[in-house]
C-alpha cells in the first residue's frame, strides 16, 4: 500500500512540476525549425527570436501545468568573442526548474551553423 501511495505521489509530482526531460525537446525543436536551415542574418534576428519563444511558450501552454512560464532567447553572430550568461533564482525546488540549450551544442562537431549561436531558456514556476 506504500509503495502505491509513492507511485502516485511521483505521477502527481510529473503533472504539476516543470520536468526538463520533457522541455528540451521542446525547445530544441524550436530552435532546429527556425534557425538550423538558415546563415546568420541581422535583419531576421528579431524575427527568429519571437517566432523561437512564440513556438516555445504555445508548446508549454499546451502541457496544461499549472505553471507560469518564462521564455527568453539569445541570438548573436558567431565571431569568436566570448559570450557569457547567468541566471539566478529562488524558488519551489520540488516543482520549479530551468532548462537552458545552447545552440550549435558546443560539443558538437557540426560546422554548419557555426556562424551564429543561440541561447534558449525557459523557466517554468508554479502558481
Amino acid at each position: 500500500m506504500l509503495e502505491q501511495e509513492e507511485n502516485i505521489n511521483l505521477l502527481q509530482k510529473e503533472l504539476i512540476s516543470f520536468q526538463p526531460e520533457q522541455i528540451d525537446p521542446i525547445l530544441q525543436t524550436a530552435i532546429n525549425e527556425v534557425i538550423k536551415p538558415v546563415s546568420y542574418d541581422e535583419s531576421k534576428v528579431q524575427q527568429w527570436i519571437d517566432t523561437i519563444c512564440e513556438s516555445c511558450m504555445k508548446q508549454l501552454v499546451e502541457l496544461q501545468k499549472p505553471l507560469k512560464y518564462i521564455v527568453t532567447c539569445t541570438i548573436v553572430q558567431s565571431t569568436g568573442a566570448g559570450f557569457h550568461t547567468t541566471h539566478s533564482s529562488y524558488w519551489d525546488l520540488e516543482n520549479d526548474n530551468v532548462v537552458q540549450v545552447i545552440w550549435p551544442n558546443p560539443n558538437s562537431k557540426d560546422e554548419n551553423n557555426s556562424h551564429m549561436v543561440c541561447v534558449l531558456t525557459a523557466i517554468g514556476m508554479t502558481l
